[in-house]
């Protein structure tokens, strides 16, 4: 067990619990697909102490909120409660985290829940459109939503649930994160035990196969206007987002972070043909991809994505501007720097810290200060020359 203390002048503290236990580690196993975001929903079921009503009164009645997030590579628990009242925030998540019952009652239950929120993302077709970009980019856990689908999550059992608490769940695989103002960790070792340092979880995939260059269109009746996702990814892609993402940060900033960046004022402001546009580096354990995204009528389709495409050929001629730089580094600067402004988003920084091993703080700025137009310039080479994929999602018509 891991704990991590960030002190922040926040009035409002937060407590997170994270364990390297998201979509990923049921990929080709026993467990349905969909499990470790089905044993998220079950957790908040009630304790051993306590039920799932008393459980959210007694946090509402310190002015607390919580809430759990799942993603493919790991998956958090969380509490935000005035610090005066931080104890009982301790005692809360401990008794989720460590004693839960998983009432069978409310398994079948949860099963409709968890099924109506699938059926609300199969509603949307950016969620179709990025579920079919993994399935045709990659061959492991990044091709199966982190959600599962209907037929796995009926098909979860009781024992599945209690097989895999006890094989991702352990004190070992917990990471403890908080933000406040002064450091608790006598609580930590009052409710979840003394912290020894050690944080267990299965590693990064060291070879991860891209599928050659594919184009796909993923059909939605009714849908009005196209979804456009074009992303680009390789080996050197994954080895550059784990060794160079100061660099790509500044990258991504100049060609389409933001309202200033090319492709927003070539797409938006220039030629008026969406309403928004951007682009960013999205990497995990098992994968990276450079991802473009927009959306726009059907008519306006083959002119969005040809100037894509001109910017694209652009930034791959010659370096950006000096101004250019400066404005992306003083961008990414104030978007740190306003993430840092609740203990909740200070904090997320120590999950990214240990399981991606992201640089952050005054080590990260400084990473950004050192990039050169010259690195920008070969970073977009290295991303733009990598394989490249296209989904577009249409109610006009597809496969």
């Amino acid at each position: 067990m891991k704990y991590k203390f960030k002190k922040h002048p926040s009035k409002l503290a937060t407590l997170i619990v994270t364990f390297g236990a998201g979509a990923r580690v049921s990929y080709n196993t026993k467990y349905p697909n969909g499990i470790a975001h089905y044993v998220e929903h079950v957790r908040f079921k009630g304790t051993e102490k306590y039920t799932s009503k008393e459980l959210t009164q007694k946090i509402a009645d310190v002015g607390g909120s919580w809430n759990a997030g799942t993603s493919t590579d790991f998956v958090y628990y969380y509490i935000t409660v005035p610090e005066e009242n931080i104890e009982v925030a301790f005692e809360c998540l401990a008794e989720i985290v460590l004693h839960p019952i998983f009432p069978k009652e409310e398994l079948e239950k949860e099963k409709e829940v968890v099924c109506q929120e699938i059926r609300m993302y199969n509603d949307d077709i950016d969620t179709l459109v990025n579920y079919k970009m993994m399935s045709t980019v990659f061959n492991n856990a990044l091709t199966i939503p982190v959600i599962g689908d209907e037929e796995s999550v009926q098909s979860i059992t009781r024992d599945d649930i209690i097989r895999f608490n006890e094989e991702f769940y352990s004190k070992e695989h917990m990471l403890i994160s908080l933000g406040a103002n002064v450091d608790y960790e006598y609580l930590v070792e009052k409710y979840f035990g003394m912290p020894d340092d050690v944080l267990l979880f299965s590693p990064p995939s060291e070879n991860v196969e891209y599928k050659n260059t594919e184009e796909h269109i993923v059909f939605k009746d009714g849908q009005l206007q196209d979804s456009v996702l074009i992303c680009f990814g390789s080996d050197e892609l994954l080895k550059l987002s784990n060794t160079s993402r100061a660099k790509i940060k500044v990258f991504s900033s100049i060609f389409g972070g933001g309202s200033a960046s090319r492709l927003f004022m070539k797409v938006r402001e220039d030629l008026g043909l969406v309403y928004g546009i951007g682009s960013y580096d999205n990497d995990g354990m098992d994968g990276s991809l450079y991802e473009i995204y927009t959306s726009t009528d059907p008519e306006n389709l083959e002119k969005v994505i040809s100037a894509i495409e001109e910017e694209i050929d652009i930034i791959k001629s010659e370096p950006p501007t000096e101004i250019e730089l400066n404005r992306a580094k003083n961008m990414i600067r104030s978007a740190y720097y306003g993430s840092l402004d609740t203990s909740h988003s200070s904090i997320i920084y120590t999950i990214y810290e240990e399981f991606l091993g992201y640089t952050t703080g005054s080590k990260f700025l400084a990473e950004i200060d050192a990039v050169t137009a010259e690195d920008v310039h070969n970073i977009a080479k290295s991303i733009f020359n990598s394989n490249k994929y296209k989904v577009i999602g249409t109610g006009k018509g597809g496969e």
